[in-house]
């Protein structure tokens, strides 16, 4: 009897640390965390690996041109951007430092639906597609 139950004290054991490490592979940290959390680091332009835009924790996104800095800007992760807004969408939404204006853009994949390596921008006013792979 006493046989019995150590055996099944050891299986229940075993079991729920097999179903923790099934959860932990199938939930790992990527996919735990935000869009603001993922979006940050450095971007490559896929079309143009010159261009890179790197995220900062802070709120800052820097856009370089063949490792020249070209611009700081603020931006922000939101479902609202100037006059448009959706709940299932999000939105880069960019403030340009010199001049206040407020640029925004669609983020089309990547970042918050398939947690690929991705970033796929729609700009607001030409619909022009603009794919960044992170480095």
């Amino acid at each position: 009897m006493r046989f019995i139950f150590y055996f099944l004290v050891v299986f229940l054991v075993s079991l729920e640390v097999s179903c923790q490490a099934t959860y932990k592979n199938n939930n790992s940290i990527e996919t735990l965390q935000t869009p603001q959390e993922r979006i940050l680091g450095t971007w490559v332009m896929e079309s143009s690996p010159s261009d890179e835009i790197v995220f900062n924790s802070n709120g800052e996104l820097k856009k370089y041109v063949d490792n020249t800095l070209e611009y700081t800007n603020t931006y922000s992760i939101t479902n609202s951007c100037n006059k448009t807004s959706s709940n299932d969408l999000l939105y880069l939404k960019q403030i340009d430092s010199e001049d206040g204006d407020v640029y925004c853009t669609l983020i089309a994949d990547g970042i918050y639906s398939d947690n690929s390596n991705s970033l796929t921008l729609i700009t607001e006013e030409q619909g022009k597609i603009i794919i960044y792979v992170r480095l």
